[in-house]
């Protein structure tokens, strides 16, 4: 309809010719027309109106009741079909009441039948445990007359052993005490016997007693007068040992004594002349290097060899030697030495200054000097070499030092000893 024209609309309700505005137009849904009618009829209008309005009450009304019947005839159908089912259920039901009470009929007649098996056994079972306990009874009875008859048998015959048994038993004790009474006879007379003979040897021992008591004495005072004697032998005796002894440690003090005196000269000596000698030594070297090089200059070792050492070799021997003395005459000032370790003391010093013109190292630097080829490079280092004998002696020197210190620990062990037999004797 929103499609058609104008005209045809108004054609269909009725209304030709009729003067459409814009705006009524809009309300009916329909373009706006530029026609103009000249006649516009409302109460024919409003009859079609009301025509077609109850034209639409008319057909909603036979819509609601055929929708009305037929929900009606729905609901008879369903109510039809709920009695069916209703029916169906009933039968259904009644047929599974009918089994279930087959069903339990069955099983009552099952239970009453299991019922009476039960019951029966039952019965079966107490009969069964009546006749065995009959059975048992009887069994007992006759075990308990049979052990009444067996007892009384065995009382019996214990009765006539117990009276055999104790007729043994009076006569063997009548023949016990005969025995018992012999026996006490014979010891009572070998009992004095034997007193008898213990009393003359007791009188026979209490005489040699006496007798050894009279020898026992006289051999104490023997053995006193043997003791004394052994005595005195002993304290003599400990008297030289410790007089030896003495005089050992002595003896020994005073070799520690020259012995310490020359480790300390050595020491003096070393502590004098070790710088002296270590640059000396490298001053060697320097001088090896210089002959082992491809420039060898004579004149220059010649001139420069004995320069640099002459004076500190020389306040060195003069220092070692004033320190030798002046320790040499503190020892006689303070210490008494036999002597023995003096001349053992002066023989060490001596030594030590021989050590000291061996070692000269001027005559090492003027061998030196007098090297001027390749060819003198081996005695050139064997004459080096003797610097070491100067370090030697003090290593033999440490050694000896060592030992005395070993043979020191000896003597005091010695003298513990002593000192132990002195307070025990």
């Amino acid at each position: 309809m929103a499609n058609s024209s104008a005209p045809e609309f108004l054609a269909g309700l009725g209304l030709q010719k009729m003067a459409t505005t814009p705006l009524l137009c809009a309300g009916l849904g329909v373009q706006a027309v530029s026609t103009i009618y000249s006649t516009y009829d409302h109460s024919q209008f409003r009859e079609k109106q009301i025509q077609l309005s109850n034209q639409r009450d008319e057909a909603h009304r036979k819509m609601m009741d055929k929708i009305q019947s037929d929900h009606i005839a729905h609901l008879d159908q369903m109510s039809e079909a709920e009695e069916k089912s209703r029916e169906c259920f009933q039968a259904y039901r009644d047929k599974r009441e009918k089994e279930i009470a087959k069903i339990k009929s069955e099983f009552d007649e099952q239970q009453a039948k299991y019922d009476k098996e039960i019951d029966d056994s039952i019965k079966e079972h107490k009969k069964n445990v009546e006749s065995i306990r009959e059975q048992s009874e009887n069994a007992l009875r006759q075990n308990q007359v049979i052990h009444r008859r067996q007892l009384e048998s065995m009382d019996d015959n214990q009765r006539k052993e117990r009276e055999a048994l104790h007729e043994k038993l009076e006569n063997a004790k009548k023949e016990i005490a005969k025995v018992l009474d012999d026996e006490y006879r014979e010891i009572d007379i070998r009992m004095n016997e034997y007193l008898e003979k213990q009393e003359k040897k007791r009188e026979e021992r209490n005489t040699a007693m006496e007798k050894n008591r009279k020898e026992i004495a006289g051999a104490q005072g023997e053995n006193r007068r043997v003791v004394q004697q052994l005595e005195e032998d002993k304290r003599k005796h400990f008297e030289e040992q410790k007089g030896l002894v003495l005089n050992t440690q002595i003896e020994i003090s005073g070799d520690l004594i020259a012995r310490n005196a020359s480790m300390r000269c050595m020491k003096m000596y070393q502590d004098a002349l070790q710088p002296v000698a270590l640059r000396m030594k490298n001053a060697f070297n320097e001088m090896r290097t210089i002959c082992d090089s491809a420039n060898f200059d004579k004149r220059s070792i010649r001139a420069g060899s004995l320069d640099p050492f002459k004076d500190e070799i020389a306040s060195a021997e003069c220092a070692f030697y004033n320190n030798v003395a002046i320790f040499t005459q503190g020892m006689l000032s303070e210490i008494h030495i036999p002597l023995d370790i003096r001349i053992e003391l002066n023989n060490q010093l001596n030594q030590i200054k021989k050590l000291l013109q061996n070692t000269n190292v001027k005559s090492h630097a003027a061998l030196l000097a007098l090297a001027h080829d390749k060819k003198d490079l081996e005695k050139m280092r064997n004459e080096m070499d003797l610097m070491k004998t100067f370090f030697t002696a003090f290593e033999d020197l440490n050694t000896d030092q060592q030992t005395l210190m070993i043979q020191k620990k000896i003597m005091d062990s010695l003298c513990a000893k002593t000192s132990q037999l002195k307070i025990n004797g």
